[in-house]
């Protein structure tokens, strides 16, 4: 009875054991599955488009018909009474010498005047279909612009639920478009290089926004959690219109959005941009926008395995233009079978119109040094969001031969010998004073 109470007590500690490690590993897999953005359903889609804009409604209509849930939401024209009328709430702000200043009012944008009142159409146009999406339910939106175009969804690696599925569990809004000067193109490309090695397989999908200066609401996705950040910051609650005068500046990016989410780490921007605005104009916006499809291209062409901003995207233009042509052919990770084609029907197939290898290099980013390094670094250096970016190897600080290291070495030194001297005397006369321990049975002759 005794064997048998043990094995008893055994067998329940085994199984308080096993029970104990089954609960364990349930609350690891949660953790683990709570790392990463929920998506309930497909994401739904809304565009922003104006009355008089026929045509691109149209195009809207066209390229974006395989999307979700496609909804157009009328823009809001700052500049018809009736409209304003509709969107703000007059309780709250109820004067135009109430509303908010130009983010630009340091360049010269007077309040009411046509920049300024641009400004407002855009913030009231997006924060009209941001709470209409608010008001559908969607757990995520994705907020489209009238001129937006998917041309370069075929170098997608995933689609956008894929998409958001990898993205922080907090996250509020992720830009998908960009815009901006060369070198904010490279500061970001360079990021992104840097840290997705670091990541598994090298994908990297999105970095934090922060204060990058690249810029576009051309087209993001906003979650939920950002939906009702915004609803909270700028809805009146008595009629759902918008408290205009909440906001701390007109414009809908550089203030509205970012003061109401928060520039933090759960707003984010696409690596690279999933969509890009058509060139509207000549100057640094077109050398930005041929980096932007060479960083997309060569990603896709090499399947993420290189990148790089150098690449000459003439071809790859004419690709995307017949892919957009084709809707039902408009789908993710298709831009090697959009190319052959191209080549086959445009230039007879063959190698006359194949890619280069060179042209699908990986270009590494410039190495950053630490604060230690950038001491004596060259103040006119250019910068990156990580840190200084290495440029020489020269180093004008303190040298070794200079008058403070002289004087330090000589006295180290004449201290060194002093101590060593001082050591060897003192064991002399020890030695001298030692009485010698011989063997036993040994006699010392004298």
């Amino acid at each position: 009875r005794g064997g048998l109470a043990m094995r008893t007590t055994r067998t329940r500690r085994e199984r308080r054991m096993i029970w104990n490690n089954t609960l364990w590993w349930l609350a690891v897999l949660a953790a683990i599955s709570g790392t990463r953005a929920e998506t309930s359903g497909d994401i739904k889609t809304y565009y922003v488009n104006g009355r008089a804009n026929i045509d691109a409604r149209l195009a809207m209509e066209s390229h974006f018909a395989g999307f979700e849930g496609l909804q157009r939401v009328a823009a809001v024209d700052a500049m018809r009474e009736s409209d304003l009328e509709n969107a703000i709430d007059k309780a709250r702000c109820a004067t135009k010498r109430a509303w908010p200043r130009s983010f630009y009012v340091d360049d010269g944008v007077k309040k009411l005047s046509s920049q300024y009142m641009a400004a407002l159409s855009t913030s009231l146009s997006h924060l009209t279909a941001i709470y209409k999406a608010f008001d559908d339910g969607a757990e995520v939106a994705l907020i489209l612009e009238d001129d937006a175009a998917p041309d370069l969804m075929p170098t997608w690696a995933n689609n956008l639920e894929e998409f958001a599925l990898t993205l922080p569990y907090d996250w509020t809004v992720v830009q998908l478009s960009a815009i901006g000067s060369q070198q904010e193109v490279k500061e970001l490309f360079s990021d992104w290089q840097r840290l997705r090695s670091k990541t598994p397989k090298y994908t990297l999908h999105t970095l934090p926004k922060s204060t990058r200066n690249l810029a576009s609401t051309q087209a993001y996705l906003i979650s939920r959690r950002g939906m009702k950040q915004l609803v909270k910051a700028y809805r009146a609650p008595r009629n759902g219109k918008i408290n205009l005068c909440a906001a701390t500046c007109v414009e809908f990016e550089d203030c509205i959005l970012a003061d109401g989410v928060g520039l933090d780490a759960n707003y984010r921007i696409a690596t690279p941009p999933l969509f890009v605005p058509r060139a509207k104009n000549n100057g640094d916006n077109d050398s930005t926008r041929q980096m932007l499809y060479s960083w997309a291209a060569s990603l896709s062409l090499t399947q993420g395995k290189a990148a790089n901003v150098r690449m000459d995207v003439s071809m790859i233009h004419s690709v995307l233009d017949e892919a957009l042509k084709l809707p039902h052919e408009l789908t993710v990770n298709s831009l090697r079978k959009h190319f052959n084609y191209h080549c086959k029907f445009s230039h007879g197939g063959g190698a006359r119109c194949a890619l280069k290898q060179s042209a699908l290099f990986n270009q590494n980013p410039p190495k950053v040094v630490t604060n230690s390094e950038t001491a004596g670094a060259d103040d006119a250096a250019p910068e990156s969001s990580l840190g200084r970016v290495q440029l020489s190897n020269t180093f004008d600080g303190l040298g070794f031969t200079s008058v403070p290291f002289v004087a330090m070495y000589i006295i180290a030194a004449i201290a060194s010998t002093m101590f060593v001297g001082a050591f060897m005397y003192t064991k002399k006369l020890h030695d001298k004073e030692r009485v010698p321990i011989l063997p036993e049975g040994l006699v010392q002759t004298m």
